[in-house]
C-alpha cells in the first residue's frame, strides 16, 4: 500500500513539473513577442503608391521608412551611404604666370593633388583677371551654358561651354564672330568663325579682356567636371606647385577658322583626319535668287554639283525664311555617300515682285533729216612771209693794242 502511494506521488510531481515548465514557456513567448507597429497617422497623398517608400539620404546614418498597405505593413530600408566625396575634383586653380587651369583632388588624408592641367589665356590688362586670396576663393555657382552671346563690349562675340566664375568673369572657349542679317537680326553661332589668333596664344600668352579662354575640347571638359560649390582660386604664381603637363592643342594649320579640337562632323580637321569624301571634294557656293515666299532649292546653291559624286545630297542647315525681302545668309550641307558632310556658305536673295519694275518696250522715233551745214568758207590765201633780213656785218673790233714789252722784274733777293 505504501509503495502504491509513493508511486502515485511521483507521478503527481512529474505532471506538476511538466505543467510548470509549459506555463513558463507560454509566459516567455507572450512576454517577448514584438508588438506590431502602430498605424501611421500621416495623411497619404492619393496619387502616391502606397508601397513606394519615401527616402532621405544622409552621409553618416542608415535610415528606414515604413509605409503601409491596407492589409500588412511594409518596411523598406535605404542603402547605406558612404562618406566618399560626390565629386572627384575638389577645387580648381588658375595660375596666371604659366597660363594653366589645374584640377586638384583632395584624398582621404587631406592631401591636395594636382591631377589635370589645361592650357588657358587670361586677361591682357593687369588686374583684368582678378586674383583671389589663398583663404578666399570664388565659389562656383554651377552655372554653365553650351553657348553664350557676350554683348557688353562694342564688338559682340559668341562663346561656347561657358562656366561662370564671378561677375563678368567666365571660363569658356575661344570667341566666335557675331553676325547679323540684313535686318539686323542676330544669326545663329557659326562654328567656322572662331578666333584663330587667340587659339594660337593658349598656354603661352594672355589674350582676353579678363575671362579665362581654352580650346573647345578643354572648355567642354572643364564644364563637365566643375560642380556647384566648387572653390576656384586664381593665383599669380605657381611657385611651390608640381603641376602635371598640359596636353598639347593640335595646330590650326588649315586655311579656315574652325577650332581644330571641335569634333563637329562639318569640321575640315575631322575630314582630314578621316580622309573622307568631304576632304577630297570641294563644293563651291553660289547665291540663290527667289521671289517672296518661294522655297529655295538647296542644290541650286552649289555651283559645281556636277563635279561631286552622283549620290551626294544637298540640304539647308536651317530652313530659309523667305517671307521678307532682303539678303540672307544660309549654309548648304553636302552629304556624301560615305556619310561625311561639309557646309557651303551662300546668300539667298529674296525679291518682292511688287518692287520689280519691268522695262517698257517702245518703238524708236525716226530721226529728223540732218541739216546741211553751210558751205565752208574758203580760207584766205596765206600771207607770204617777208624775206628774212640779212644780218648786218658784225662791227670790227679793231686791232688789238700792243701791250708793249713787259717790264723786267729784276732779280729777286
Amino acid at each position: 500500500m505504501k509503495k502504491k502511494f509513493s508511486k502515485k506521488l511521483k507521478i503527481l510531481f512529474t505532471v506538476t513539473a511538466i505543467l510548470l515548465v509549459a506555463t513558463a514557456g507560454i509566459f516567455a513567448v507572450n512576454h517577448f513577442k514584438q508588438e506590431p507597429e502602430p498605424p501611421s497617422t500621416k495623411k497619404t497623398n492619393p496619387n502616391e503608391s502606397l508601397t513606394t517608400p519615401t527616402s532621405t539620404t544622409t552621409f553618416s546614418t542608415t535610415t528606414s521608412t515604413t509605409t503601409e498597405t491596407t492589409t500588412t505593413p511594409t518596411t523598406t530600408e535605404e542603402p547605406t551611404t558612404t562618406t566618399e566625396p560626390l565629386h572627384h575634383f575638389s577645387h580648381l586653380v588658375i595660375f596666371l604666370d604659366v597660363q594653366r587651369a589645374v584640377f586638384f583632388h583632395t584624398n582621404a588624408m587631406g592631401e591636395q593633388i594636382p591631377e589635370v592641367s589645361l592650357r588657358v589665356s587670361t586677361g591682357r590688362e593687369k588686374g583684368s583677371t582678378p586674383i583671389t586670396p589663398p583663404e578666399k576663393p570664388f565659389i562656383l555657382s554651377g552655372y554653365r551654358a553650351n553657348q553664350l552671346l557676350f554683348t557688353k563690349a562694342e564688338t559682340w562675340v559668341w562663346v561656347r561651354y561657358a562656366t561662370h566664375v564671378s561677375g563678368d568673369i567666365f571660363i569658356h572657349s575661344q570667341p566666335y564672330d557675331h553676325q547679323a542679317d540684313a535686318n539686323g537680326k542676330t544669326l545663329p553661332l557659326d562654328k567656322s568663325l572662331f578666333s584663330k589668333w587667340g587659339y594660337n596664344r593658349l598656354g603661352k600668352y594672355t589674350a582676353s579682356n579678363g575671362c579665362i579662354r581654352l580650346s573647345l575640347r578643354d572648355a567642354e571638359y572643364l564644364s563637365q567636371n566643375i560642380h556647384p560649390g566648387m572653390p576656384c582660386f586664381i593665383f599669380q604664381s605657381s611657385e611651390g606647385y608640381e603641376l602635371p603637363e598640359a596636353p598639347e592643342n593640335p595646330p590650326a594649320n588649315l586655311n579656315n577658322r574652325w577650332d581644330p579640337t571641335d569634333p563637329d562632323p562639318l569640321n575640315p580637321y575631322v575630314h582630314r583626319k578621316e580622309n573622307s569624301m568631304a576632304w577630297k571634294y570641294k563644293p563651291k557656293g553660289q547665291d540663290i535668287e527667289v521671289m517672296l515666299g518661294e522655297e529655295p532649292n538647296a542644290a541650286d546653291g552649289v555651283q559645281n554639283k556636277n563635279e561631286l559624286p552622283s549620290k551626294a545630297t544637298f540640304s539647308f542647315q536651317r530652313k530659309p525664311v523667305t517671307d521678307t525681302p532682303g539678303v540672307f545668309y544660309a549654309k548648304v550641307i553636302v552629304t556624301y555617300p560615305d556619310k561625311s558632310m561639309e557646309a557651303v556658305s551662300i546668300k539667298i536673295i529674296v525679291i518682292d515682285p511688287e518692287t520689280v519694275t519691268t522695262p517698257t518696250s517702245t518703238e524708236p522715233e525716226e530721226p529728223d533729216d540732218p541739216t546741211d551745214p553751210d558751205d565752208p568758207t574758203d580760207p584766205d590765201d596765206p600771207t607770204d612771209p617777208e624775206a628774212p633780213t640779212e644780218p648786218e656785218d658784225p662791227t670790227d673790233p679793231g686791232e688789238p693794242t700792243d701791250p708793249g714789252e713787259p717790264t723786267d722784274p729784276g732779280e729777286t733777293p
